[in-house]
C-alpha cells in the first residue's frame, strides 16, 4: 500500500500543558519568548536537539499552525543553529488565539510525542485570551492529522468546559465542534446533553441569526429529530431566502439529477437566484464530468472552455484523461492535456499566498509539482497512444522526476513508455528501483519480465531474480511497520451482524482481528473494498485471522437493510457488524473513515490505518505484512 495510508497511535490520553509549563520545559527541549505572548506579537522559538534524534540534523524547520475559531494559517520557518540550540522568530497574526508547532528535518518530525508543542496566547493583562482553549479543542477534533497531535475528544471536551466556564460568550463560536466532542467523549448521554443545550440556548427560531439557525438545523437533523428541525428550517428560508441553507438545498437537488442537460438548465437558474455562490464551481465541475462520462466530449470541452473563468490544470487533465480512457478523439484529448500542462506550469510559479489555509509554502509547491506531474502523465500517455513515442517519453520523464518516483501509477506509465521506446536496459533498472522501494504496481512484474528478456535474451532465473528484488520492498516496509506499532487495549464491543447474531470482541481473543470501520456513502471506504476482498480471500481458510467490517455513521433510516442491499449488490464476502448507535466508532475515537484497526491475539491494538490512497494489491499486501508481524 502507498505510504499515504498513515499508521499512528490511538487511544493515548493527551496531556496539553499550560503555556508557562511548556515554556519552562522539564528537559528544556523546547521553549519560547515572551513567556506570555499576545496576538500580533513576535515569538522566538528555541529548540534544543542535544540528545535527540535531531542531534545530527543539518536543517530543521518548524511547522506553525495558528488557530482562532478555525485554522487560521499554516506556515514554516527555518531554524538557525548554534551549539545544538536552534532558534527562529515569527510574527503572530492579530486574529490568532493559539499555536500548535511541530519540528521537521527531512522525513523526521517531532510533535512532542503527539501532544503537539502548544503555545496559548494572552491578553495584555497576562490572562488567557478568550478562545485559546476552545480553539485548541477544535484543533484536536478536526486538525489532528494535519498537526500531528492525537485526536482525543475527551481532552477536547475538558478544554471546552474550561473555556466556557471562564468565557461563556465564546460558546456560540464553537458549538459544532463542542457537540462533536460530546458525542465522542460521552456517547451514552450525548443525545440528551446536546438536546438540552439546543433547547436551553436556542428555543425560539425567530431570534436566531443565520449561523445559529444553521447550527440548530444541523444538529437536530444529525440527532434524527426532524420534527424539531422543521420550524428552524422554515425560519431560515423565510429570513434568508438567498442564504447558504437555501443554496445547499438546491445543490442537493442538483446532485440527484441524472441528465447532464437538465443539470445545465438548473445551473443557469441557480446562477440567477444565487449569483456568486461557492456552489457554482462544484456544480459546473460535476457537469463537465457528467458530460464526459456519458461520452458527450464536445459538450464537456465547450462548457469547460466557456463557463470557467479560472479553470485549473487539474480540470483540463480530468477531461483529457476521461477522453483518453474512453478512446475518444485523441487529438482533442491532446489539446486539452496540453492546455492543462501550460496551466500547471503557471500554477507552479504562483505566489504561495494563494495556497489553502492548511498548506505550508513547501506543501503548496509540492502539490503544484504533483499536479504538473499528473497532467504530464496524461499528456505523455496520449502522445504515446498517437504513436509519438519520443514526445511521450519526454513528458513521462519529467512527470516521474516531479513525483520523485514515488507515484506508482506514474512510475508504471513511465516504465511502459521506456519499453515502447525499446529502452529495455533503462526500463529494467527503473523497474528494479520501483519494486525494491515499494513504489510499484502489480503490472510491473510482467513489465520487468519483458525488459529482463529483452536485455538478457532469456527468462532463465527470472523468478529468483524478481523475488530477491521484491523481498527488499517487503523487508523495508516491514521495518517501517514495526517502528509504527502501538500497543493499547482494544475497547470491548458487542454488535449484531446482518444475520442477527451478536458478535463480541472478547470471543475473538486468541485471533488476529482486523476491524474496518466504513459507511456506504464513504468513497474511500468503497475504493478500498477490492483490496479488502483480496485480503479476506487470502485468509479465508485461516482460523486465526478474523475480518470484521463495522458499518457506522450511516445517514439512512434502515441501517441494516441499507448494508444488506450494498453487500448483496457487490457480492462482498464480508462479515458486517452494525454500529447503528455509533458506539464503536466513538469508543475507538475515530475521526474519519475508512479506519482500520489490527488487533493482536491478546486483544491489543497494534496498528491503525486511516484513509485509502493506493491500489487493491497494495492494500492486501500491507495487511498481510501486518498480520505476519503479529503471528
Amino acid at each position: 500500500m502507498k505510504k499515504s495510508m498513515i499508521l499512528f497511535p490511538v487511544l493515548i490520553l493527551l496531556m496539553f500543558f499550560m503555556s508557562d509549563i511548556l515554556h519552562a520545559g522539564s528537559d528544556k527541549k523546547f521553549s519560547y519568548m515572551p513567556e506570555k505572548p499576545v496576538p500580533g506579537s513576535e515569538i522566538t522559538i528555541i529548540y534544543n536537539t542535544n540528545g535527540t534524534e535531531f542531534a545530527n540534523s543539518r536543517d530543521i524547520k518548524v511547522l506553525v499552525y495558528e488557530y482562532g475559531i478555525n485554522l487560521n494559517s499554516s506556515n514554516e520557518y527555518i531554524l538557525k543553529e548554534k551549539a545544538g540550540i536552534w532558534q527562529t522568530k515569527f510574527n503572530v497574526s492579530d486574529t490568532t488565539k493559539g499555536i500548535i508547532l511541530q519540528f521537521a528535518s527531512g522525513d523526521k518530525k517531532d510533535n512532542n510525542d503527539k501532544k503537539g508543542y502548544v503555545i496559548h496566547l494572552y491578553d495584555k493583562n497576562g490572562n488567557f485570551i478568550p478562545g485559546t482553549k476552545a480553539g485548541l479543542a477544535f484543533m484536536i477534533i478536526y486538525m489532528g492529522d494535519l498537526t500531528g497531535i492525537d485526536i482525543d475528544k475527551g481532552e477536547a471536551l475538558k478544554l471546552f468546559h474550561d473555556e466556557f466556564n471562564s468565557n461563556p460568550s465564546v460558546k456560540n463560536d464553537y458549538l459544532n465542534s463542542y457537540f462533536a466532542s460530546i458525542i465522542q467523549a460521552d456517547k451514552d448521554k450525548a443525545k440528551d446533553l446536546i438536546l438540552q443545550e439546543l433547547q436551553d440556548n436556542y428555543p425560539d427560531p425567530v431570534k436566531l441569526n443565520e449561523v445559529q439557525l444553521g447550527t440548530v438545523i444541523n444538529w437536530y437533523t444529525r440527532l434524527r429529530l426532524l420534527d424539531k428541525a422543521d420550524p428552524y428550517k422554515k425560519q431560515m428560508l423565510e429570513k434568508y431566502p438567498k442564504g447558504s441553507y437555501a443554496q445547499s438545498l438546491k445543490y442537493s437537488e442538483y446532485k440527484t439529477i441524472k441528465d447532464p442537460d437538465s443539470k445545465k438548465s438548473l445551473i443557469e437558474m441557480f446562477m440567477k437566484d444565487f449569483p456568486g455562490s461557492e456552489y457554482l464551481y462544484y456544480m459546473k465541475n460535476i457537469l463537465v464530468g457528467d458530460y464526459a462520462k456519458s461520452g458527450q466530449f464536445d459538450k464537456a470541452k465547450d462548457y469547460l472552455e466557456k463557463h470557467f473563468i479560472d479553470a485549473k490544470a487539474i480540470q483540463y487533465n480530468s477531461l483529457a484523461r476521461i477522453i483518453n480512457e474512453k478512446n475518444g478523439d485523441l487529438q482533442t484529448a491532446l489539446v486539452l492535456a496540453k492546455k492543462g500542462v501550460d496551466l500547471a506550469r503557471i500554477e507552479l510559479n504562483e505566489d504561495s499566498n494563494k495556497r489553502e489555509v492548511d498548506q505550508t509554502p513547501s506543501e503548496f509547491k509540492l502539490d503544484n509539482e504533483h499536479n504538473l506531474a499528473k497532467v504530464l502523465d496524461t499528456y505523455g500517455s496520449i502522445e504515446l497512444k498517437l504513436g509519438n513515442k519520443e514526445d511521450g517519453l519526454k513528458a513521462m520523464s519529467e512527470a516521474v522526476n516531479l513525483s520523485e518516483k514515488k507515484d506508482s501509477e506514474i512510475n508504471e506509465k513511465y516504465a511502459g513508455t521506456l519499453i515502447a521506446n525499446e529502452k529495455y536496459n533503462q526500463a529494467k533498472s527503473e523497474l528494479e528501483n520501483f519494486i525494491a522501494t515499494g513504489n510499484s504496481s502489480p503490472a510491473m512484474k510482467e513489465m520487468l519480465k519483458l525488459a529482463y528478456l529483452k536485455s538478457k535474451g532469456s527468462e532463465n532465473n527470472f523468478d529468483s531474480y524478481f523475488e530477491k528484488i521484491y523481498s527488499k520492498a517487503k523487508q523495508k516496509r516491514t521495518e517501517e511497520l514495526k517502528k509504527e506499532m502501538i500497543n493499547v487495549p482494544a475497547p470491548a464491543f458487542s454488535l449484531t451482524d446482518l444475520d442477527g447474531k451478536i458478535v463480541t470482541l472478547a470471543e475473538l481473543k486468541g485471533k488476529i482481528v482486523i476491524i474496518d470501520l466504513w459507511a456506504t456513502w464513504c468513497g474511500p471506504c468503497l475504493a478500498s473494498f477490492p483490496g479488502m476482498k483480496i485480503a479476506v480471500g487470502k485468509y479465508s481458510a485461516d482460523p486465526n485471522v478474523k475480518f470484521l467490517f463495522v458499518n457506522t455513521w450511516e445517514r439512512v433510516e434502515n441501517v441494516k437493510q441499507n448494508a444488506v442491499d450494498f453487500i448483496k449488490k457487490n457480492s462482498y464476502p464480508f462479515h458486517v457488524l452494525l454500529d447503528d448507535k455509533n458506539e464503536v466508532v466513538s469508543s475507538y475515537q475515530v475521526s474519519g473513515i475508512p479506519t482500520k484497526f489490527i488487533i493482536d491475539r491478546q486483544g491489543n491494538i497494534r496498528f491503525k490505518s486511516v484513509g485509502f490512497d493506493g491500489t487493491a494489491d497494495q492494500l492486501a499486501d500491507e495487511l498481510s505484512l501486518m498480520i505476519s508481524i503479529l503471528k
